[in-house]
């Protein structure tokens, strides 16, 4: 059931690199972080690349940015897209589909504190 209008991906949010006045010092260690993590334990792909899961937080960090009224602070990590990363086994579109359709739900708002 639906109580929150979905994110909307547009093609700026998959341009690479973090958007202009990101600060990026606490995601880009929280990425380190759990891309370590994730190949140590075998979930994520040798190729996996912290830069990857940078990208993917901060394509969401913009989507988000869309449909908040308060933008929180940036140079946090947000570790519940982290988990689905790591869940997906790095594989972003899976992941992407979850994160869309998850945040609809009644349910992110309690589980997914950006997403408010």
């Amino acid at each position: 059931e639906q109580c929150f209008k979905p994110i909307e991906m547009s093609p700026e949010d998959f341009i690479p690199g973090s958007p202009t006045g990101y600060k990026i010092i606490g995601v880009k260690y929280g990425c380190k972080l759990f891309v370590e993590y994730g190949m140590r334990l075998g979930i994520l792909p040798e190729q996996s690349t912290p830069e990857s899961l940078e990208n993917f937080c901060y394509q969401f960090a913009h989507a988000l940015s869309k449909q908040q009224h308060y933008v929180g602070d940036q140079t946090k990590f947000d570790w519940f897209i982290g988990v689905i990363y790591l869940l997906y086994s790095g594989h972003i579109e899976r992941a992407t589909d979850f994160l869309v359709g998850f945040s609809a739900t009644l349910t992110s708002g309690y589980i997914w504190k950006q997403r408010l």
